[in-house]
């Protein structure tokens, strides 16, 4: 609970100067060996006790204008679930949710899954292939 009082403070300091402060990593980035290729293998009560956690008290107490997305996958799965149902759906979180540095891995589930912004620019997955996919 430090952690997510003291982004959640951090990030209202932040605001305070006319910048705009984005909480990362989103979420269950726990390691730096193999982030890129790294599956969190975890219960629906171990994501959100120990790892969705701070990030929702952090929202609540800065609300922040973006949050950056992890590398890994949770469950095998990169981000979807977690962004579109637990930050938009069920906290009502309407920030923006960027990638992190090349951690774009799809066209549509990125966009199903509620992806914003792909970072860094030029996209890759977005223009050409999103126009496709649509």
């Amino acid at each position: 609970l430090l952690a997510s009082v003291s982004a959640g403070a951090y990030c209202s300091g932040v605001k305070e100067k006319n910048i705009v402060p984005v909480l990362k990593h989103f979420v269950c980035n726990d390691q730096e060996h193999e982030r890129v290729a790294y599956d969190a293998i975890l219960t629906q009560r171990a994501l959100r006790e120990i790892y969705l956690l701070p990030f929702q008290i952090a929202i609540r107490v800065s609300r922040p204008q973006a949050i950056m997305t992890a590398y890994n996958k949770s469950n095998d799965i990169h981000a979807p679930r977690i962004i579109q149902h637990i930050l938009r759906d069920e906290w009502k979180w309407e920030g923006l949710v960027m990638s992190d540095w090349f951690g774009t891995y799809s066209t549509t589930k990125a966009m199903q899954a509620g992806l914003d912004l792909e970072m860094p620019g030029p996209t890759k997955w977005r223009g050409a292939s999103l126009s496709h996919a649509l």
